[in-house]
């Protein structure tokens, strides 16, 4: 399977398996499929219902829209009708703002890969905290990619057990230009994510250079995220999935 997930303002999904021979687009869905955001239903193939999870403690605000991603850097990452799904969640603490897609085909298998974009903008507090999950049927976290408000790098945590997460500087500095993410997975419990910024590769790494295998091959959920730590975070990210 293959997919992607773009930050700040329109989406466009996929998933897709890579053989020797072919790639075969498996499920696929983009902002462009859509004039309004958030709603229940997949306008795309091969996804499940959307399902969000927004909470508003302390005062604080948390919701997803659809909208052009910030075109300073790199473009943006707008499909053709010009929008992207956002996120955005600020002012109260732990405001935060999830949407969450099922692959309709069931878990990623060896060989299949998950790629995503996405386009960070603003990110207003320390401890804050935008990206996305790929996680099992259960919604248990199996793979992350992140950046924390005040920190330098993006992060990657892997889940090497059912609550035991790793963290690991990817070694790559906050940009408001698009990246690309892909993760793919391979035999057993192996995997291998990649970072790229326009053509350029920014990153490789895999459970073999980190030493760390994730706990089970069972990927078969994206939830991705915007959170607050503090009275004055703002984070907009725009998803986007495609092949």
């Amino acid at each position: 399977m293959k997919a992607k997930l773009s930050a700040m303002a329109a989406v466009v999904a996929a998933l897709a398996s890579m053989s020797a021979c072919a790639q075969v687009t498996n499920a696929i869905d983009s902002a462009n499929n859509y004039s309004s955001w958030p709603q229940a239903g997949n306008n795309g193939t091969g996804f499940g219902n959307w399902s969000y999870n927004n909470t508003q403690p302390n005062g604080g605000f948390s919701g997803e829209f659809l909208g052009s991603s910030y075109t300073g850097n790199g473009g943006g990452l707008n499909s053709a009708n010009g929008n992207a799904f956002g996120f955005y969640a600020n002012s109260g603490t732990f405001a935060e703002a999830q949407a969450i897609a099922p692959f309709s085909a069931g878990a990623l298998t060896a060989n299949q890969t998950f790629s995503v974009q996405m386009q960070n903008h603003f990110i207003g507090d320390t401890g804050g905290q935008i990206g996305f999950n790929l996680q099992n049927s259960s919604g248990n976290n199996i793979f992350q990619f992140y950046f924390n408000g005040g920190a330098s790098d993006y992060y990657i945590n892997v889940w090497t057990g059912i609550a035991a997460g790793i963290q690991i500087d990817a070694g790559v500095g906050y940009t408001s230009s698009p990246l690309t993410l892909d993760y793919s997975q391979g035999s057993g419990n192996s995997w291998a994510f990649s970072i790229l910024e326009g053509n350029t590769l920014l990153a490789t790494l895999t459970s073999a250079s980190t030493g760390d295998s994730i706990w089970q091959n069972g990927i078969s959920k994206l939830t991705s995220s915007a959170s607050t730590a503090g009275t004055r975070a703002i984070r907009t990210t725009m998803l986007s999935l495609t092949i």
